[in-house]
C-alpha cells in the first residue's frame, strides 16, 4: 500500500516562518531522506529562511 503525501507549501511555510519567528537561532535538523522531502530540498527551504546551518543525524546526509 502506497502512501502520498500533499502539502500545501503556502501554509507549511508560513508554519516554519512562525516558529522561527518564535525561537531565534533556531537550528534546522534533516534527519535520514527528511520524511521524503529529501536533503536538497529541505537545504534550500534552510538557505529561505535565512540559516546558515542545517543539522543532520548523521556524517552521511
Amino acid at each position: 500500500m502506497a502512501l502520498s503525501l500533499y502539502v500545501d507549501t503556502a501554509r507549511w511555510r508560513a508554519h516554519q516562518k512562525s516558529v522561527i519567528d518564535q525561537f531565534p537561532g533556531l537550528v534546522p535538523v534533516c534527519k535520514g531522506n527528511g520524511y521524503g522531502f529529501g536533503h536538497e530540498r529541505l537545504a534550500d527551504e534552510t538557505i529561505r529562511f535565512g540559516s546558515d546551518t542545517l543539522a543532520v543525524g548523521t556524517t552521511y546526509e
